[in-house]
C-alpha cells in the first residue's frame, strides 16, 4: 500500500509544478506584442511590467538600454534610449557643460514622445545626483517629470 501513496504523492508533485506562469506574457495583449515585435524585431533582454493603463516595456536594442510605454492597443506613448555623450546635440552639451561642466554629466537618455524630443541627465553631485531634462537646444524642462 505505501509504494502507491509514494507514487500518487509525486505525480501530483509533478503535476502542480506545472502551473499556468510556463507563458509569462499570458496577460498582455497579443496586439501590444505583435506590435513592439514589429517595431522592434532585434530587442533582446525583453522585461513586461503593467504600469496602470499601460505595459513598461525594458530591453536591450543593439546594446543599448531602452524602455518603451506602449498601450494595449500597441500605440507607443514614449520611448527612452540611453545614448552616448557625444551623440547629445551641440546646444544640449553646450548648455549643460556651461552650467555643470562636462564631468559631472552622467547616463545621457533620449526620450521620443510623438514628436516631441527631449533630454535627460544625472548631474553627479557631492551627496545626490540632481536629475534634469533639457529639449533639444537645451532649455531646462520642468513640466516633464523625469523617467526613470
Amino acid at each position: 500500500m505505501k509504494p502507491k501513496w509514494v507514487l500518487y504523492l509525486l505525480l501530483s508533485g509533478v503535476l502542480l509544478s506545472c502551473d499556468s506562469d510556463d507563458y509569462p506574457n499570458a496577460d498582455i495583449p497579443s496586439v501590444a506584442i505583435n506590435h513592439f515585435r514589429a517595431l522592434y524585431p532585434e530587442a533582446s533582454e525583453v522585461n513586461w511590467e503593467q504600469v496602470k493603463d499601460h505595459y513598461e516595456v525594458d530591453f536591450e536594442l543593439y546594446g543599448r538600454d531602452t524602455k518603451v510605454q506602449i498601450q494595449t492597443s500597441g500605440d507607443i506613448i514614449k520611448e527612452k534610449q540611453e545614448i552616448p555623450y557625444e551623440v547629445l546635440p551641440p546646444e544640449v552639451k553646450s548648455s549643460l557643460e556651461k552650467e555643470f561642466g562636462k564631468k559631472k554629466i552622467e547616463d545621457p537618455e533620449m526620450i521620443t514622445a510623438g514628436e516631441r524630443r527631449y533630454y535627460q541627465v544625472e548631474i553627479a553631485g557631492f551627496f545626490f545626483d540632481k536629475e534634469m531634462i533639457v529639449d533639444k537646444q537645451g532649455v531646462k524642462i520642468t513640466s516633464v517629470p523625469y523617467w526613470d
